[in-house]
C-alpha cells in the first residue's frame, strides 16, 4: 500500500498498526496465562491432587450438562436443572469439599427418578472416584471451570486464535481500503467491486483521489477505520472467551452483546398510569468492574443513557455502507482504550509474536509427557491411542514426545485440517491417532490458518530436520519446566493489581472486547460481599 493513500485520508498507519498489536497481543497474552496457570497447579504437591479431582469433577458436570442438553434439546433443559449445575459450581468455586457436595445432591425431591440430575451425578462421582477436602486458604486466579476447559482442549482454542491474522501492515491496507471504499460506494451509489474480493491497490487508490471530496465531507474516517479494526478483533473473540468462561455458555448462541448490556438493563415499566424505569444491577459482574476499574466509566454510561431517555430521544442508530455508525465510533474509543490498558498492565511472558509459539509448544509437550491435560485420561483422552505397544502412564522416550508435539503443531495448528469434521468425528476425535497417523498425512490440498507463526515447529522427518527439532526442545519456555519452573502468578496479581494506580486506565466497558479471563469467572456470595 502506498503512503500517499494515507497521506490523502489524514490516517496514520503506524498508529493503526500500534492498537491493533496491543489488542492481538491483549487476547493471546489472556490465553497463555490461563494455559500456564492451569497446568502450574499440579507442580504444587500440597494442593495438586486437591485441584486435580476437582478438575474431574467438572469434567463430569460439563460432560453431563452437554448430554442433557444434546438429548432435551435446547429448550428442554430445564430451568431446574440448570440451577442444580449452578449450586455445584459455586461450591466448587467456594473451595467446599466433596462431602459438602454429596450432602446436597443427597437431598433429591426426585430420588425415585433413576435419572434425575442429582442422581446421576452422585453415581458419576462415585464411578469416578471423586473425593477432595475443602481448600483451606487457596487462592486461585481463574474458576475450576476455565482451568478444566484449557486443560482439555487447549488445540481448540488455540485454533481460535489463529484464525484471527497478525495485524501486519497488509491487514491494515485491508481494512482501512475496504472501509473507505464502503464510504464512497454509499455516497455515490458506484460499486467499485466485490467488497470482500481482492483489491488492486493502484487502481483503489486511484479511485479514492478521483473521489477525495466525499472523503472530506466524512471526518470521522479515522474513527471509521479503527471502529473496523476493534470489531475484527473483539466481536470474534467474544465466542472464545465465553466457552471458556461460562459453563452454560450454548456453542449454538451467536449473539454478540457488549460488556454493558450484560451488566445493566434499562427497562420501561409502567405503575399507576406513570411512565416509569427500571435500573437492574447484575451484582456478580459488578464485582467485576470493581476489579478492573470500571465504576467511573459505568456512571458515566448510565448518565448517558438516562439522559437521552429524559430527553425522549430516539437514537436510531445511523448506517451507512453497511456500517453503524455510532457503533464504530464507539468501537474506535473501545480499541484505544483496549491498547492503553494492555500497555500499562502487560506481563513479561512474551513481548514478540516470535515468543508465542515456544510458549505453545511447552504446554503441548508438558501434557505430552507428564498425561495432564489433553493427554490425560481421566478427562477423556485414550490412552492407547499414542503406540500400539504403549503401557497406561508409561513416560514416553523424548524424541517421540517431540514428534508428537511437532505432528499436532503441524496438523493442528498450521494446517486448518477440518476432514475429521467432514467425516462425523467429534472435536475429542483430534488426539485420537497412532504416531504414525499423525506423521504420514498429506496436506497438499490443506490450507494454512490464517496466522502462520507455527511454521518453524512443524518440520521433523529428514534427519536434519529430526536435529532441529531436538534443538527447539532444549529451548522451552521456563514457566513449564517442573525443575526450575518460573511462577506465573506473581504476573496475574500484577495486572490485576494495574487498577490500583493512580489515573489507571478503565477497560473498555462499551465494547465487544471481553473481559479478561481472570476477572469473567463465577462469583460466590462471598466474593459479592467482600
Amino acid at each position: 500500500m502506498q503512503n500517499d493513500l494515507y497521506a490523502l485520508l489524514g490516517v496514520k498507519k503506524k498508529e493503526l498498526l500500534t492498537l491493533s498489536l496491543n489488542a492481538w497481543k491483549m487476547i493471546w497474552e489472556q490465553l497463555l496465562l490461563l494455559a500456564i496457570n492451569a497446568r502450574q497447579q499440579y507442580f504444587k504437591s500440597d494442593s495438586s491432587d486437591n485441584f486435580h479431582q476437582r478438575i474431574k469433577m467438572v469434567h463430569i458436570l460439563k460432560e453431563e450438562l452437554m448430554s442433557r442438553r444434546g438429548y432435551q434439546g435446547r429448550s428442554g433443559f430445564s430451568e431446574e436443572d440448570s440451577q442444580i449445575f449452578r449450586e455445584i459450581y459455586k461450591m466448587l468455586e467456594s473451595e467446599s469439599g466433596s462431602n459438602q457436595i454429596i450432602k446436597y445432591l443427597l437431598d433429591d425431591k426426585e430420588e425415585n427418578k433413576p435419572l434425575s440430575v442429582k442422581r446421576v451425578i452422585l453415581r458419576k462421582m462415585e464411578k469416578n472416584k471423586i473425593a477432595f477436602p475443602p481448600a483451606i486458604n487457596c487462592v486461585r486466579y481463574y474458576s475450576y471451570y476455565s482451568h478444566y476447559q484449557i486443560l482439555k482442549d487447549p488445540i481448540v482454542f488455540f485454533q481460535k486464535l489463529l484464525h484471527i491474522p497478525f495485524p501486519t501492515g497488509e491487514f491494515i491496507d485491508n481494512i482501512t481500503v475496504t472501509t473507505v471504499r464502503r464510504v464512497i460506494e454509499n455516497d455515490t451509489g458506484y460499486k467499485i467491486r466485490k467488497s470482500f474480493m481482492p483489491f488492486n491497490v493502484e487502481s483503489d487508490i486511484d479511485f479514492i483521489k478521483e473521489n477525495n471530496e466525499i472523503l472530506n465531507k466524512d471526518k470521522d474516517i479515522y474513527k471509521l477505520i479503527k471502529g473496523q479494526i476493534a470489531d475484527s478483533i473483539g466481536r470474534y473473540i467474544q465466542k472464545p472467551f465465553k466457552q471458556l468462561s461460562d459453563p452454560f455458555f450454548d456453542e449454538m448462541d451467536s449473539q454478540e452483546t457488549k460488556l454493558f448490556s450484560n451488566i445493566i438493563k434499562i427497562l420501561p415499566r409502567k405503575s399507576d398510569g406513570k411512565d416509569d424505569i427500571e435500573l437492574v444491577i447484575d451484582r456478580e459482574r459488578l464485582v467485576m468492574l470493581i476489579n478492573l476499574n470500571q465504576t467511573d466509566e459505568l456512571s458515566e454510561k448510565i448518565k448517558f443513557e438516562l439522559n437521552n431517555i429524559a430527553d425522549g430521544a430516539d437514537r436510531a442508530s445511523v448506517r451507512r455502507f453497511g456500517f453503524n455508525i455510532d457503533e464504530k465510533i464507539e468501537q474506535s474509543d473501545a480499541l484505544e482504550k483496549i491498547s492503553h490498558w494492555y500497555e500499562l498492565s502487560r506481563t513479561d511472558i512474551f513481548n514478540r509474536r516470535e515468543q508465542i509459539p515456544k510458549i505453545i509448544a511447552s504446554i503441548l509437550e508438558f501434557d505430552i509427557r507428564y498425561f495432564k491435560g489433553f493427554f490425560d485420561s481421566d478427562l477423556g483422552f485414550s490412552i492407547e491411542q499414542i503406540t500400539k505397544k504403549q503401557q497406561y502412564q508409561k513416560a514416553l522416550p523424548a524424541n517421540e514426545i517431540y514428534t508428537l508435539v511437532s505432528a499436532f503443531i503441524r496438523n493442528y495448528l498450521y494446517y486448518n485440517d477440518s476432514r475429521l469434521y467432514k467425516y462425523g468425528y467429534g472435536r475429542d476425535e483430534i488426539n485420537n491417532y497412532l504416531i504414525d497417523d499423525m506423521i504420514n498425512r498429506d496436506f497438499s490440498d490443506i490450507t494454512t490458518f490464517k496466522n502462520t507463526m507455527m511454521d518453524a515447529w512443524i518440520t521433523f522427518e529428514t534427519i536434519e530436520e529430526i536435529k532441529n527439532m531436538s534443538d527447539r526442545f532444549k529451548r522451552l519456555s521456563l514457566y513449564l519446566n517442573t525443575k526450575k519452573f518460573k511462577d506465573i502468578e506473581p504476573q496475574i496479581k500484577k495486572q490485576q493489581e494495574v487498577r490500583k494506580i493512580e489515573n489507571a486506565p478503565a477497560y473498555p466497558l462499551n465494547s465487544f472486547f471481553p473481559l479478561p479471563l481472570w476477572a469473567n469467572r463465577i462469583y460466590t456470595n462471598k466474593d459479592i460481599e467482600d
